[in-house]
């Protein structure tokens, strides 16, 4: 599954309110180098809260706001390789700077450099091959530890669940959080994605609504988090 027409049309979209008179007088418009296109910010150190440039004026600050819109939807269609750049912009919609614009249509321009990508939606199970280190005990070894600690512990089912019918499916989950991500507020900022089987039906990319002293306890809300969307699924 792909978002190629959508990223198409809105480049198109991108390009033409650039050339508008009322956008060219600032000289905005998407970097002309195949380089800056390697990735969806100019580079991998870039922290929008950091960025001291000009504040936008009102056409920039409607512009922005438009321009996240499209990769906001982007995102929702599967673009989730611009996920976690569009969640960091997102924070600046009330006060964005010239720097945040930019770094938006670098985004385009990332998107214009791999306008054909696509997301592969794969049936097969997810085979986790493990491989001990350090006599480190075998997911297996602790599944059984843990239901021996707890023995009344069951599994959340709705009441009135259907019957399963045909195979089952596996449920896997990717979760993760940048402690102290951000260099002003100190917040951390949680990702997550979901699998259905080898087929990604989630992603999840979003700051953290606490300011924790810990990685430990910033990768415990992740997980609380990304538990209470595998309890929704």
């Amino acid at each position: 599954m792909g978002a190629n027409s959508y990223v198409r049309e809105a480049l198109r979209i991108v390009k033409a309110r650039l050339m508008t008179p009322e956008v060219k007088k600032f000289g905005i418009q998407m970097q002309p180098s195949k380089k800056s296109g390697s990735m969806p910010f100019t580079s991998q150190s870039c922290r929008p809260e950091l960025d001291n440039s000009e504040y936008c004026d009102d056409d920039m600050h409607t512009l922005f706001q438009n321009f996240i819109g499209m990769l906001r939807w982007m995102c929702e269609l599967g673009r989730i390789d611009i996920l976690h750049e569009t969640s960091l912009l997102s924070q600046y919609l009330a006060q964005p700077r010239i720097g945040h614009l930019k770094q938006v249509l670098n985004i385009f321009h990332y998107l214009d450099q791999h306008n054909r990508s696509w997301m592969v939606m794969d049936p097969t199970r997810f085979d986790i091959i493990w491989k001990p280190k350090n006599n480190e005990s075998s997911p297996e070894m602790r599944v059984t530890a843990m239901k021996e600690q707890y023995p009344d512990a069951e599994e959340l089912i709705p009441h009135n669940a259907p019957e399963p019918l045909g195979e089952e499916v596996d449920i896997n989950v990717f979760v993760d959080a940048d402690h102290a991500g951000n260099r002003v507020t100190r917040r951390s900022h949680t990702g997550i994605i979901i699998y259905c089987n080898m087929s990604p039906i989630s992603w999840y990319s979003k700051r953290q609504t606490t300011v924790e002293t810990s990685t430990f306890s910033s990768e415990i809300i992740a997980l609380r988090i990304a538990t209470e969307q595998v309890e929704g699924l």
